[in-house]
């Protein structure tokens, strides 16, 4: 009884810890990747990418 208590107490807390929105700013020198990394966390792989002109915009949702 005693383990169920510490364990429904240990999911509340990483529920209430860990499923909120964050959002995350990049900023590195140019040719530096931020770009590369983006991608590869959206699309799970790492492609080829020419130099973003700007800045670039990406939503990123983390399945639980």
């Amino acid at each position: 009884m005693v383990d169920r208590k510490v364990g429904q107490s240990f999911t509340k807390l990483y529920s209430f810890l860990f499923k909120k929105e964050a959002q995350i700013v990049m900023v590195g020198l140019g040719a530096a990747g931020k770009t590369t990394i983006l991608y590869k966390l959206k699309l799970g792989k790492i492609i080829t990418t020419i130099a973003t002109i700007g800045m670039l915009h990406i939503t990123y949702r983390v399945r639980a």
